[in-house]
């Protein structure tokens, strides 16, 4: 039987788009939203529904979208009994289908009828054949098996082609799709390096990819052939491109300053101060001072410290004071009328995304208002530089087939509109770069490249939260931020605390979505979602700097250090707070982004992991841990 992993609910065409675990997908139009949704009990969307695939936003309000009616007439089973046990026939039937909705009366009297039951009947006392009556009845009631001569269901086969530079998705990246029946378009990633699915119509067909080069077809990117079977690809290129300002060819010999701007730097594996002192042509007191460091002889994977300048303001350890880049280290931006943020971003040359991570503040990126002021994340640009450094991509054979990187993009088109005006070729969100100097032996000015750190960025905002809470419970952080809600799952999991409400993976896909990495996929909230997810991630065989690691099939946390041949754990939910754990490596499992394979595959001839002591790392942060009796997880 075929299982969907995820839904798209199209309003306007009123058809349903299920994803299947194989890649698989499924189109499903008439019939009622009952049966359309697989959601026999009309049941809304805000309930701790461990089935639910999507949502419906529909006229009449939202509503689940279940993986299968079975599924779905499981989850009403499950919700008559978790919040209706208690009462009666007759306050669950008002409470369920409230008078101001129904014709509250007429449907008790129905279900009464069918069940067998009384008004004072107790739900939790009913006979089986009372409370299966009762749940028949009311599918019968909702409408579920009318209008089956409208239903109608098509299931496609989808090749899904997504775009790394071998350790991030290409977002927003432009392409050009020749097949061998002569035909040509233009398209364009997602925000995870997705491009929308190639059905198959003629089996054989062959698809050429081509990057999309100032509007023209550029470097071939690869290959693939259309098959009778879903599939999906994934293209690491070894793309960097970087944009820098530079001088002119025969610039005036005025005198300039020659300071240098400061650049923001994540503490690596293995680094100390006087390795990243050299590496960046600077001393070890200097960058004591500037970042107000208080022992030069500690630092750790993921702190930020800053180079040739001092740190900004608040930030006395020379680590990130929050989740995202220093205020103080961010340019801003005024909206203006008719300002959207995808336009914003257009402009600057980074994503919707980058800028969403900018600003926590904004929950829906569809609503910004004249006169709020946002940041723009590092690398921005404010206006076109006198001219640009840009490396030529280098293209590479395809990797063996594998799932792609991201939510899928949409197969169901909705009524035309007029086409957008193609945006010129927006490579990746440029970086801070060095300054600019005179090429060897030629007297004229050229732009450096600027440092890249592609090794597992996501830990910088895990050290970061580590750091930000201190050691403190999940009580007290549920009450500033609440890692569920953080991934879309505020409504089935309103706080962290609790035994109900483990969070490991909430966390963790918290911490990927904010360095750009899509989150897993059906139940993010779940640590065995990372090993389910096989479209987003991908097992390796070794553990590497900051590989998922599943331990058993019940949390989750990233790979730190090494304590011996005991891989220690940064994550959430460990004794209810975010610290750093030792675990036994044979309860392990190990998994990373699919867009970042191609770097994690380097990665494991050198794991470069750390020797340390999960003690010495909390004692770093002042973090006390206090083991629970049941473990350090739920």
């Amino acid at each position: 039987m075929t299982t969907y992993i995820s839904a798209v609910f199209h309003k306007d065409i009123r058809t349903v788009e299920f994803t299947a675990a194989n890649g698989d997908k499924m189109l499903r139009t008439g019939g009622t939203l009952a049966w359309l949704l697989n959601n026999p009990g009309n049941l809304r969307p805000g309930g701790k529904y461990v089935s639910m695939i999507g949502q419906a936003d529909t006229a009449s309000g939202k509503f689940a979208i279940f993986s299968s009616a079975e599924e779905g007439r499981k989850e009403k089973r499950a919700l008559l009994r978790r919040k209706y046990n208690d009462m009666t026939l007759y306050n669950a039937m008002h409470t369920y289908a409230p008078e101001g909705e129904n014709d509250t009366a007429k449907y008790l009297a129905f279900v009464r009828k069918k069940s067998g039951a009384t008004d004072q009947t107790v739900i939790k006392d009913m006979t089986d054949d009372q409370f299966n009556g009762m749940v028949a009845a009311m599918e019968q009631y909702e409408g579920f098996n009318a209008n089956s001569d409208t239903r109608r269901e098509k299931i496609v086969h989808a090749t899904q082609v997504s775009l790394s530079d071998g350790a991030k998705p290409l977002p927003s990246f432009p392409v050009v799709a020749k097949t061998s029946t002569g035909k040509e378009k233009k398209l364009t990633t997602n925000a995870y390096g997705v491009l929308p699915a190639f059905i198959t119509s003629k089996p054989g067909e062959m698809v050429q990819l081509f990057a999309e080069e100032a509007g023209k077809v550029g470097t071939k990117i690869g290959e693939f052939v259309l098959d009778q079977a879903s599939t999906s690809l994934l293209f690491a290129r070894p793309l960097v491109t970087a944009l820098a300002g530079s001088q002119p060819h025969n610039p005036d010999s005025s005198p300039r300053d020659a300071k240098r701007a400061p650049i923001r730097y994540v503490i690596q594996p293995k680094d100390t101060l006087g390795t990243v002192a050299s590496k960046f042509k600077t001393s070890v007191d200097e960058l004591v001072s500037n970042n107000r460091i208080r022992d030069r002889n500690k630092v750790f994977p993921g702190e930020v410290i800053w180079i040739y300048g001092p740190a900004p303001q608040g930030n006395t350890s020379g680590a990130a004071a929050n989740d995202a880049p220093p205020a103080a280290a961010r340019n801003s931006y005024a909206i203006k009328r008719g300002d959207t943020l995808s336009g914003i971003a257009d402009r600057h040359g980074v994503s919707v995304d980058q800028l969403m991570a900018a600003n926590p503040a904004i929950k829906d990126r569809n609503k910004i208002s004249p006169g709020q002021s946002i940041n723009l994340p590092a690398g921005a640009k404010k206006a076109e530089p006198a001219s640009t450094a840009v490396t030529k991509p280098k293209t590479t054979q395809p990797p063996a087939s594998s799932k792609p990187s991201g939510p899928t993009p949409s197969l169901v088109k909705p009524p035309p509109v007029a086409p957008p005006k193609q945006p010129a070729v927006k490579p990746p969100a440029a970086v801070d770069t060095r300054p600019v100097r005179s090429a060897e032996n030629q007297a004229h000015p050229i732009a450096l490249v600027p440092y890249s750190q592609q090794r597992a960025p996501w830990i910088e905002h895990a050290y970061a939260q580590a750091k930000k809470w201190s050691g403190k419970k999940e009580a007290v952080i549920t009450k500033t931020i609440n890692f569920h809600d953080e991934i879309g799952y505020g409504k089935q999991f309103k706080t962290m605390a609790g035994g109900d409400n483990a969070w490991c993976a909430s966390f963790v896909n918290y911490c990927m979505r904010k360095a750009g990495y899509p989150i897993s996929s059906p139940h993010p909230y779940r640590a065995r979602s990372f090993a389910a997810d096989t479209t987003n991630y991908v097992q390796i065989d070794a553990p590497v700097f900051g590989a998922i690691a599943l331990v058993k099939t019940s949390h989750v946390g990233f790979v730190y250090a090494l304590d011996g041949s005991s891989p220690i754990l940064l994550g959430g939910n460990q004794s209810d707070q975010i610290n750093f754990v030792k675990y036994n490596p044979a309860s392990l499992r190990y998994y990373v982004p699919k867009a970042y394979l191609a770097f994690a595959n380097k990665e494991l001839k050198d794991p470069k992991l750390d020797a340390t002591h999960a003690k010495t790392l909390n004692d770093a942060l002042g973090i006390v841990v206090v083991t629970k009796a049941s473990g350090n997880e739920r």
